[in-house]
């Protein structure tokens, strides 16, 4: 516990050194936040969006016909 004046003058200039840092830090990283949402719709836009990572409907489509011939197959290669 600082006692003196000159005690409690440096803990409030380290309080607020400490509270400037902080809040630099925050800025920083909120920055960071913002640039990476902006670059996450620009990397889903330049990739095709939010399906990419789903299979052409066709292939679906496809696979749906011979949806039984596929689980035999596959079924016997586990089996073995």
């Amino acid at each position: 516990m600082p006692v003196t004046d000159d005690e409690k003058a440096e803990v409030k200039l380290q309080n607020e050194t400490a509270l400037t840092a902080a809040q630099d830090e925050l800025k920083a990283l909120e920055s960071a936040k913002q640039l990476l949402a902006e670059s996450k719709g620009a990397a889903a836009n330049a990739f095709g969006g939010n399906d990419a990572d789903k299979p052409p409907k066709e292939n679906v489509e496809l696979l749906k016909k011979h949806r039984k011939e596929w689980e035999a197959v596959w079924s016997d290669k586990k089996g073995n």
